[in-house]
């Protein structure tokens, strides 16, 4: 008897770490495409345009499908 609940809480430990894990770990990648992002941003604001482009360039090989990819494609555009 105790031998079943103790395999239910494991179980059910076990699939809450399986939820949970993959969206912290989405959230730490988001974070960081949003880092990339505006470090390409903050260069090119502070005039540094080779640097920027670079960074861009990264952001987009990194980070292609992210919400930002087409203002990263604008920043490469101007």
């Amino acid at each position: 008897m105790k031998f079943k609940r103790w395999a239910k809480s494991v179980l059910i430990v076990g699939v809450v770490m399986a939820v949970i894990l993959p969206l912290r770990l989405q959230a730490a990648e988001d974070t960081k495409a949003i880092d990339d992002y505006n470090f390409a941003a903050w260069l090119y604001n502070s005039g540094k345009y080779a640097m920027a482009t670079e960074s861009y360039q990264n952001f987009l090989k990194n980070h292609a499908d992210h919400a930002k990819a087409p203002d990263a494609r604008f920043g490469l555009a101007q």
